[in-house]
């Protein structure tokens, strides 16, 4: 018996060879999506899930309430962490770190590089595995830990352990450990590491008590059983015992909060968010290759009528048919569940050059193959219940006369089914439009600077082993520059739009009454910032006098309006225990992406020859820049020729702050095509059949007169006008969820009805053009060829 049910449906699908492409290819496309997503989001999502104890890992984070509103922060004090180890039981260990740009020299060249200093319990806290030395290799000052990758960077094939690096021209360090290469799903990322002590003397008992500043990053891990709740309640007792309630580090106004380590990487970039997105959409997605395989069989059950009236005679109980029904789609499904791997390894290449990372199909991996497997099987059940139910309850005697069922059962199931697809696809036709239109507001958005035509050169007095005596030649750089005819201005600062340091300080306005002090970030720049930025000071004036150096700061508008005053010029503010006057205010301009507010800045005024500037922006003449740069980097090599000459666009770079919204505009828009496509693959199906089923009476309509604009009306209107149904239906759904994604902008657009118009107009469109083609064939069609029909 089975042996028969496999072959009938194997005939049955190459006798009805267009009916099962359009199933096949919509379930495989529907498959290859859910496969691709899945192994996206379960990047995503598995992130930092890698460590043993990943559970019970958690980051300390500073919750300080201040006048502008409750800031996140984690930077932690020196001493905090065996505090915390001394005070508390509940600590079974932790780790301190923290990460700088480092010059790393081998030979006569030099590479700037991330390093993080940090305690010896580092690899112990995560389960980061050595290739070759040993994790206690960090009690060393002078040892380092390197990476796989930078391990063949450095050293090629040799073997790394016992060989010699110099830090920051003055330290000499032997790697002791080779780690494998860091997971692409963790947010810890490291290249060197070298011991907290080569860059602190933690036996100094000054530093031991440090509490007046923080920078450094801690982790703990909690012993089985201890609540990160109650812990958090037994911070405060710390707090208050090193700060008191008072003063912007008291109880008053700082707590003390665990954050998961599982929840760091949503935390920053908000990415489960997108995440779950994908998966609705790639469950959509199987929803709609689904019911275009259930509308088309529901269509066709009349054929199969006479099938069953005689499988019936010759024995065939109820539930035998169902079970051959549902194993032809199941079948079907599995067809194109292979095919469906293929294309999703045929894509996955194009997947990880979009989002840079490096996802691998393993077919057999436990947890994909019972996605790969539970798609197909749920496809398929969805697809073929209905018709399985409907066709094995027919009456013997109405299936061998072939007569059709008194039910429109079939038929409105038909237009929920087409109605359900459409209301999908317009959701994602509605997202698609919407990340759009946001990351076009972005880009367009008034930044308050010009970013065109200028690059940046990282070039700090930092970067040279004799910072003294590389002054004369680092000046000497930049007066060259400004000789040349194709360099407007040039301006050295220690940030730049779109690489902002975070810097922060406390301000007290000179007539501030509350006990909270402004936390406001705060940078270095010369003279000629402004000017090159082309940024317009609202108020005052610019640095121009040497003793601006030491008393005088310009702020924003923003850290305007933090202080309450509506004019700031020759007002004093605190910083520390020194005052400074304010002798302007910049209009607000954007640092980072426009999905963060503008931040509260105080500029302090440093010469270009001091080593607070980090970078030189040099505005170039458009119609020269090739051949500046081209200049520049020749001239680079008679200043520095131990490294390469790098640079950056400022445009380019802060175009890359939206890289992320980007790619979701990319998936969705991919996605939704493909949905798109699905639903019209599963249109041209049923507008097949229904032709098909219509075609002796469209040929006595074209007799009696019929023009062919009515017969297309007939063959169509019920569709569109279930495609309109739908997209009705969208809009709330997509309205609310693109309200919740709009949420995390600090600037964004509103929602227009334009755009869901816009959505509506062009599912109908593609719905009518699909059922049209096919309806004005079948209209055009000779009438005698449609009487003769069977």
């Amino acid at each position: 018996m089975l042996q028969s049910y496999i072959r009938v449906a194997f005939r049955y699908l190459i006798k009805h060879r267009v009916y099962s492409l359009i199933n096949i290819l919509g379930l495989a496309a529907g498959i290859a999506s859910c496969v691709l997503i899945f192994l996206f989001s379960k990047h995503e999502l598995t992130y930092d899930a890698f460590h043993k104890d990943a559970g019970r890992i958690f980051l300390v984070q500073k919750h300080r309430t201040t006048a502008l509103g409750l800031k996140v922060l984690s930077d932690t004090w020196i001493p905090l962490l065996p505090a915390l180890a001394q005070d508390f039981s509940g600590v079974e260990n932790g780790v301190r770190f923290w990460s700088s740009k480092r010059w790393i020299q081998l030979n006569e060249k030099k590479f700037e590089e991330e390093v993080t200093y940090t305690d010896p319990e580092f690899l112990k806290v995560f389960d980061f595995p050595l290739q070759s030395g040993a994790a206690e290799s960090l009690n060393d000052p002078s040892s380092l830990v390197i990476t796989q990758s930078v391990a063949k960077q450095y050293f090629g094939t040799e073997d790394p352990i016992g060989k010699t690096l110099t830090i920051n021209f003055d330290k000499n360090f032997v790697v002791r450990g080779v780690l494998v290469d860091i997971p692409q799903n963790s947010s810890v990322t490291i290249k060197f590491l070298a011991p907290l002590s080569s860059f602190l003397d933690l036996t100094d008992p000054k530093v031991q008590n440090y509490w007046d500043g923080s920078f450094l990053t801690t982790f703990i891990k909690l012993k089985e059983g201890i609540s990160p709740a109650a812990f958090e309640e037994q911070m405060v007792s710390l707090v208050k015992k090193q700060f008191g309630d008072d003063g912007p580090n008291g109880t008053k106004q700082l707590q003390l909060k665990l954050l998961p380590l599982l929840e760091y990487r949503d935390s920053e970039f908000n990415t489960r968010i997108y995440a779950y997105a994908l998966l609705c959409i790639a469950f959509g997605i199987i929803v709609i290759a689904s019911i275009n395989y259930m509308n088309l069989a529901t269509a066709r059950t009349m054929e199969r009528v006479r099938e069953i009236g005689m499988r019936k005679v010759l024995g065939a109980e109820r539930t035998q048919l169902i079970r051959q029904f549902l194993g032809e789609s199941i079948a079907t499904s599995l067809i194109a569940m292979l095919l469906g791997i293929g294309l999703a390894e045929l894509l996955l290449p194009a997947v990880n050059d979009l989002y840079h990372i490096k996802l691998s199909l393993n077919i057999l991996e436990p947890s994909l193959l019972g996605v790969v497997i539970g798609a197909a099987l749920l496809s398929g059940v969805l697809s073929g219940i209905y018709p399985a139910l409907i066709l094995s309850g027919f009456k013997i005697l109405d299936s061998l006369k072939g007569q059709k069922i008194k039910t429109s059962t079939g038929h409105s199931l038909r237009q929920i089914l087409v109605t359900l697809q459409f209301v999908i696809t317009t959701v994602l036709i509605i997202g698609s439009l919407t990340v759009w239109d946001q990351i076009a507001f972005m880009k367009g958005h008034r930044l308050n600077f010009d970013q065109n035509n200028v690059i940046v050169i990282p070039l700090s007095l930092r970067d040279f082993s004799n910072p003294d005596a590389s002054k004369s030649s680092v000046e000497a750089f930049k007066n060259d520059l400004l000789q040349q005819t194709g360099v407007v201005s040039l301006a050295s600062s220690m940030s730049v739009p779109g690489r902002v340091n975070d810097a922060n300080t406390f301000v007290r306005p000179e007539d501030w009454k509350s006990d909270d002090p402004l936390r406001m970030r705060w940078t270095a720049i010369d003279e000629n910032f402004f000017e090159t930025y082309r940024m317009e000071l609202v108020e005052g004036r610019n640095f121009s006098f040497a003793s601006d150096k030491d008393e005088s700061v310009i702020i924003n508008e923003t850290a305007l309006s933090a202080m309450g005053w509506k004019t700031a010029v020759n007002k004093k503010i605190k910083i520390g225990s020194k005052f400074y006057t304010v002798i302007g205010v910049v209009k607000d301009y954007h640092t980072e992406s426009l999905q963060r507010a503008i931040s509260p800045v105080v500029h302090y005024y440093r010469t270009s020859e001091s080593a607070a500037p980090r970078f030189v922006s040099v505005r170039l003449k458009p119609e020269s820049i090739n051949s500046t740069i081209e200049w520049i980097t020749q001239r680079w090599q008679k200043l520095d020729s131990s490294r390469e000459f790098n640079y950056f666009f400022v445009d380019e770079n802060f175009n890359q702050l939206y890289q992320n919204e980007e790619r979701i505009g990319k998936v969705v828009g991919i996605f939704s095509s493909l949905a798109i496509g699905i639903a019209c693959l599963g249109l041209f199906g049923l507008i097949s059949f229904t032709v098909t089923q219509k075609t002796k009476e469209i040929g006595i309509r074209k007799i009696l007169g019929a023009s062919v604009p009515s017969l297309v009306y007939m063959l169509s209107s019920k569709l569109i006008v279930g495609t309109l149904i739908a997209s009705l239906l969208a809009w709330p759904l997509a309205y609310f969820a693109l309200q919740r994604w709009l949420q995390d902008f600090a600037f964004r657009i509103e929602l227009n009805a334009g755009v869901f118009i816009l959505a509506t107009f062009a599912g109908a469109c593609i719905a009518f053009i699909t059922v049209a083609l096919q309806a004005v064939r079948a209209a055009n069609a000779n009438p005698v060829d449609a009487l003769r029909y069977e």
